[in-house]
Protein backbone atom coordinates (compact mmCIF):
# COMPACT_ATOMS: atom_id res chain seq x y z
CA UNK A 1 0.00 0.00 0.00
CA UNK A 2 1.73 3.28 -1.10
CA UNK A 3 0.28 5.23 1.76
CA UNK A 4 1.67 2.79 4.40
CA UNK A 5 5.34 3.59 3.48
CA UNK A 6 5.70 7.10 4.48
CA UNK A 7 4.71 8.84 8.02
CA UNK A 8 1.35 9.96 8.78
CA UNK A 9 -0.94 8.94 6.73
CA UNK A 10 -4.29 10.71 6.84
CA UNK A 11 -7.53 8.16 6.87
CA UNK A 12 -11.27 9.66 6.98
CA UNK A 13 -14.27 7.47 6.33
CA UNK A 14 -17.51 8.70 5.19
CA UNK A 15 -19.79 7.65 7.79
CA UNK A 16 -17.74 9.29 10.77
CA UNK A 17 -16.48 5.56 11.92
CA UNK A 18 -12.53 4.48 12.14
CA UNK A 19 -11.07 3.00 9.21
CA UNK A 20 -10.69 -0.53 9.40
CA UNK A 21 -7.79 -2.89 8.35
CA UNK A 22 -8.05 -3.37 4.60
CA UNK A 23 -11.12 -0.67 4.48
CA UNK A 24 -8.70 1.99 3.03
CA UNK A 25 -10.73 1.92 -0.48
CA UNK A 26 -13.81 3.55 1.22
CA UNK A 27 -11.58 6.39 2.96
CA UNK A 28 -9.75 9.67 1.88
CA UNK A 29 -6.02 9.20 2.01
CA UNK A 30 -3.14 12.32 2.08
CA UNK A 31 0.38 11.67 2.08
CA UNK A 32 3.28 13.74 1.81
CA UNK A 33 6.16 11.74 1.20
CA UNK A 34 9.33 13.81 1.64
CA UNK A 35 9.18 16.72 4.43
CA UNK A 36 10.83 18.88 4.67
CA UNK A 37 10.70 19.16 0.66
CA UNK A 38 13.01 21.77 -1.51
CA UNK A 39 11.73 23.34 -4.08
CA UNK A 40 8.78 21.22 -4.84
CA UNK A 41 7.37 17.70 -3.54
CA UNK A 42 4.69 14.96 -4.91
CA UNK A 43 1.40 15.17 -2.92
CA UNK A 44 -0.38 11.34 -2.97
CA UNK A 45 -3.75 11.01 -2.45
CA UNK A 46 -6.55 8.36 -2.88
CA UNK A 47 -10.57 8.55 -2.64
CA UNK A 48 -13.49 6.17 -2.86
CA UNK A 49 -13.14 4.62 -6.50
CA UNK A 50 -14.74 7.38 -8.99
CA UNK A 51 -14.80 10.50 -7.14
CA UNK A 52 -14.58 14.37 -7.51
CA UNK A 53 -11.48 15.60 -5.39
CA UNK A 54 -9.98 18.81 -5.26
CA UNK A 55 -6.43 18.77 -4.05
CA UNK A 56 -5.14 22.32 -2.87
CA UNK A 57 -2.45 24.18 -1.04
CA UNK A 58 -3.11 26.94 1.66
CA UNK A 59 -0.84 28.88 3.17
CA UNK A 60 -0.95 28.94 7.36
CA UNK A 61 -3.44 31.69 7.10
CA UNK A 62 -5.59 29.44 4.97
CA UNK A 63 -5.23 31.30 1.84
CA UNK A 64 -5.35 29.43 -1.60
CA UNK A 65 -2.03 29.13 -2.94
CA UNK A 66 -2.97 26.33 -5.89
CA UNK A 67 -4.96 24.09 -6.87
CA UNK A 68 -3.38 20.98 -7.68
CA UNK A 69 -5.97 18.52 -9.33
CA UNK A 70 -9.61 18.98 -9.50
CA UNK A 71 -11.72 15.94 -11.26
CA UNK A 72 -12.44 12.47 -10.96
CA UNK A 73 -9.76 10.22 -9.43
CA UNK A 74 -9.40 5.94 -9.85
CA UNK A 75 -7.99 4.98 -6.96
CA UNK A 76 -4.27 6.19 -5.78
CA UNK A 77 -3.03 8.97 -7.59
CA UNK A 78 -0.07 11.29 -6.82
CA UNK A 79 0.58 15.04 -8.35
CA UNK A 80 3.66 17.29 -7.90
CA UNK A 81 3.49 20.79 -6.11
CA UNK A 82 6.43 23.04 -7.94
CA UNK A 83 6.45 25.27 -5.01
CA UNK A 84 4.37 27.68 -7.44
CA UNK A 85 1.46 29.51 -6.70
CA UNK A 86 -1.64 29.96 -9.22
CA UNK A 87 0.48 32.58 -11.27
CA UNK A 88 3.35 30.31 -11.34
CA UNK A 89 5.75 32.40 -8.93
CA UNK A 90 7.64 30.89 -6.46
CA UNK A 91 6.59 30.78 -3.04
CA UNK A 92 7.98 31.30 0.32
CA UNK A 93 9.89 29.04 2.54
CA UNK A 94 7.41 28.09 5.17
CA UNK A 95 4.94 25.77 6.23
CA UNK A 96 1.94 24.80 4.12
CA UNK A 97 -1.31 22.65 4.36
CA UNK A 98 -2.33 19.96 1.43
CA UNK A 99 -6.13 20.09 1.50
CA UNK A 100 -7.91 17.06 -0.19
CA UNK A 101 -12.01 17.21 -0.78
CA UNK A 102 -13.97 14.97 -1.78
CA UNK A 103 -17.88 14.14 -1.54
CA UNK A 104 -17.75 16.99 1.51
CA UNK A 105 -14.60 15.14 3.57
CA UNK A 106 -11.66 16.78 3.80
CA UNK A 107 -8.04 15.93 4.99
CA UNK A 108 -5.16 17.46 5.48
CA UNK A 109 -1.45 17.42 5.53
CA UNK A 110 1.31 19.37 6.71
CA UNK A 111 4.57 20.56 4.45
CA UNK A 112 7.77 22.29 4.83
CA UNK A 113 9.33 24.11 1.72
CA UNK A 114 12.98 25.17 2.84
CA UNK A 115 14.17 27.08 -0.19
Amino acid sequence: DVFRAYSNPIWVTFDGTSVAEGDEANALALSIPRNPFRGGTTVEFAAPEGGDVAVTVHDVSGRLVKVLHRGRVARAQSVLWDGTDAYGRPVASGVYLFRLESRGQAVFAKGVLLR
